[in-house]
């Protein structure tokens, strides 16, 4: 629908001269004949035709004026028809919609999904940054079991088209997702006839298509971003598998650590805030709570500790301005204590009990073993929580919220995995 045009004056012929009739006794006394023979009245309607034409013209858009507005836009005066069309099309970004639907347009045929979040700079920290934008790339691509991420030169184009529609002082990043890799213990046992070995690959086939950034979800349109991955739709997953008699036993086990802590049942008058934390009584160990806590009674937490991709720092024991920085390239399957790296050296000893902590210092442990100088290391144990352990619950400012409750269990979560709003699952 186009905007109505205002008429900037509504007066016609009739109007005018009838308007100038009334003004003759004011201005020219003396002039007493007003029929149409009088030469003064065929003057006067001389000049009103001659003013209802500037009139008319008043209310018209000349078609200069079109050539001019054309060219303001940047559009060819021969093609006219496209620039109306580019008219209709939304140019500036101002919400997350807005961000996302330009991404895939600055390069459609290469960009599958893209996700905005606001005052996030994902380029350099993980924490809150007003002002800053995060735009997530999902490319294109049909190997389904390579990670789609994008080049570097895909992410400078996407830049390049959205700097112009930003709104001003605004920061724009452009980063690749951040993917968790989960593995997915399974037992299934084949119906007649059926070849178990191939019926398990057909599983891991489903899994993967599942858990992909462009064909998983429900849906089929890829794995929405921040989604936890619960071990009931798996099950579901596998057991309509054809060929699938029945699921024996399944598990996720993420490149991360989600870890149960289980205590005698207390009672919490109103949920945890974001950002909430369980610290051990010695302050060594500091776990963020994984997923929202309501109030009522609970006898347990989920935390997460360690994940694929942190970057993280080992401080001396004795010298905490010695440090060793390191990148989690996994976190073993079999123990979610033990962190492996690709393999590094330490000049000089570094004692059990020196601290491991995350570049923003959220996630703390110690490490369980010595660290040897000069010889290649892959992997260390932390300390993680304990069971009999006393252990506090406090908000993101360090206000305690429950203290001295003690551990009766601790144990890993092998039933759903916590995404944060920028985490891709990827089945491995």
């Amino acid at each position: 629908m186009s905007i109505p045009l205002p008429n900037l004056d509504d007066r016609r012929f009739d109007d005018l001269v009838e308007e100038l009739r009334t003004l003759i006794p004011r201005y020219v006394s003396e002039w007493t004949d007003h029929n149409l023979s009088d030469s003064g009245i065929t003057l006067m309607e001389l000049l009103v035709w001659l003013t209802e034409m500037t009139l008319y013209r008043l209310n018209q858009i000349p078609t200069e004026h079109y050539l001019k507005f054309l060219k303001l836009i940047g559009e060819s005066e021969k093609e006219p028809g496209k620039a109306v069309e580019s008219l209709w099309k939304p140019y500036r970004a101002i919400t997350a919609a807005d961000f996302e639907r330009l991404a895939i347009e600055a390069n459609p045929g290469k960009v599958a999904r893209a996700r905005c979040l606001f005052n996030r700079n994902l380029e350099h920290t993980t924490k809150d940054e007003t002002g800053h934008i995060s735009i997530i790339i999902v490319p294109d691509t049909d190997v389904i079991d390579v990670k789609p991420v994008p080049g570097s030169d895909l992410k400078g184009e996407i830049l390049n088209y959205l700097l112009p529609r930003r709104l001003i002082t605004t920061r724009v990043h452009v980063v690749e997702p951040t993917y968790l890799d989960i593995s997915i213990p399974f037992q299934v046992t084949a119906k007649e006839n059926i070849d178990q070995t191939l019926l398990e690959e057909r599983v891991r086939q489903r899994l993967r298509v599942f858990l992909h950034p462009i064909s998983g979800g429900i849906d089929g349109n890829g794995w929405p971003f921040g989604r936890d991955v619960v071990i009931s739709e798996i099950y579901r997953l596998i057991e309509e598998t054809p060929g699938v008699d029945y699921t024996a036993e399944a598990r996720l086990i993420p490149s991360a650590q989600f870890i149960y802590l289980y205590f005698n049942t207390i009672e919490f008058e109103q949920s945890l805030p974001p950002g909430a934390y369980v610290e051990a009584e010695d302050g060594c160990t500091r776990f963020p709570i994984a997923g929202p806590v309501g109030g009522g009674d609970i006898d347990n937490v989920t935390v997460k500790g360690f994940k694929q991709g942190d970057r993280v720092k080992v401080s001396h024991l004795d010298d905490p301005y010695h440090r060793q920085w390191l990148i989690v390239e996994s976190v073993s399957a079999d123990n979610w204590k033990e962190l492996r790296f690709n393999s590094f050296q330490v000049p000089k000893t570094f004692p059990a009990g020196s601290i491991i902590s995350t570049e923003d210092g959220n996630i703390i442990s110690t490490i369980t073993h010595d660290i040897p100088p000069n010889q290649e290391v892959e992997k260390l144990e932390i300390t993680g929580f304990q069971e009999g352990e006393i252990i506090g619950i406090k908000e993101a400012d360090g206000t305690v919220v429950m203290g001295n409750i003690k551990l009766t269990g601790v144990e890993r979560c092998t039933d759903k995995v916590f995404l944060e709003e920028n985490w891709l699952p990827w089945y491995i």
